[in-house]
């Protein structure tokens, strides 16, 4: 895994980032434009002479969230093992370089048509189906935390700031509260995230491939537009309240591979 050093030299020009790091093989990083910021880390995309490109996180106050970053690095780590990845602590700030996938997020993404639907769905099944062979689940699959290749048909997972290894506990801090009333308000406004995520302190809850299911149902069902009665009740099947009523990510994909577009049946217009 490289290593990188982070010079801290500032700039007004970097808007409080640092002005640039070196690899440990030497290749000199520079800051090129700011990529976004989410709760608790800003990102901004940093380049080589070659071209080579990163993305390095910062957190939006300091002191930094020093769990999720380490969260977040084990994601990048265990998802992409071949790509660039490495968390640099500074006192009571981090920056963390992960690997920059320039590819389209899926709140871009027009699904309008079967053929779109089954693409897109089938995709987003293999992107998890790849996290879920190399150990790891993603707990708060999103719109904004998928991209997608349209040259390759090929979905990308980024952020994993919940995500947990496969049969461990999942984040306290992020998924329980002091009481059901809480939990249940909890529950009400993150209501992609599977329900059994969710718990009274202390119950602890061990991360499983049905919580990804449920997200990808509730992904689907955001996206996707003027869906098919068979296609509504696959997205249905994935958001089931019992886990155990969901079909796995090879049931789905085997469902979808078998839907036949041409007859399938389209929602009357009111």
């Amino acid at each position: 895994m490289p290593h990188y050093q982070i010079n801290h030299r500032k700039s007004t020009e970097d808007s409080g980032y640092d002005s640039g790091y070196e690899s440990d093989g030497g290749t000199t990083y520079s800051p090129v434009k700011s990529l976004g910021a989410g709760h608790y880390a800003q990102a901004r995309l940093f380049q080589s002479i070659s071209n080579q490109a990163v993305a390095v996180l910062k957190p939006v106050r300091t002191p930094g969230d020093i769990e999720e970053a380490l969260i977040k690095h084990r994601f990048f780590q265990t998802i992409y093992p071949d790509s660039r990845s490495h968390l640099h602590t500074i006192e009571n700030d981090y920056r963390l370089v992960v690997p920059y996938l320039q590819y389209v997020p899926y709140t871009q993404l027009t699904m309008d048509t079967p053929e779109l639907h089954k693409r897109f769905f089938l995709s987003a099944i293999q992107a998890l189906t790849n996290c879920h062979d190399k150990g790891m689940s993603v707990l708060d699959l999103k719109a904004d935390n998928i991209l997608y290749d349209a040259t390759t048909y090929t979905s990308y997972l980024i952020d994993g700031g919940l995500s947990a290894p496969l049969g461990s506990r999942i984040d306290p801090a992020a998924f329980q509260d002091e009481n059901q009333t809480k939990v249940e308000a909890r529950k009400n406004k993150h209501w992609y995230i599977a329900p059994e995520c969710w718990s009274v302190r202390p119950i602890p809850v061990l991360a499983t491939e049905a919580m990804d299911i449920h997200c990808l149902g509730a992904l689907m069902y955001n996206l996707l537009e003027n869906t098919s009665t068979e296609m509504n009740a696959l997205v249905d099947s994935c958001l089931e309240i019992d886990p155990q009523k969901r079909p796995t990510l090879a049931e789905l994909m085997s469902s979808l591979e078998c839907m036949d577009l041409v007859n399938m049946e389209l929602p009357k217009i009111k």
